[in-house]
């Protein structure tokens, strides 16, 4: 059984601006997974933004 769940909307509810956080859990939790896909779509907001502003 697959169940799903949505843990966070945005970061935004969660991180301010300049805030130091701390991603921590057992051996394959998936915190790399989750740094993974925040610089991924950090890379591809920035991307959008250059080409948006251009």
């Amino acid at each position: 059984m697959h169940i799903q769940i949505k843990a966070l909307k945005t970061l935004r509810d969660v991180v301010i601006e300049g805030e130091k956080v701390v991603l921590y859990g057992p051996n394959g939790a998936g915190k790399s997974a989750v740094i993974h896909l925040l610089l991924l779509a950090l890379t591809k907001l920035s991307a959008r933004r250059y080409y948006d502003g251009d």
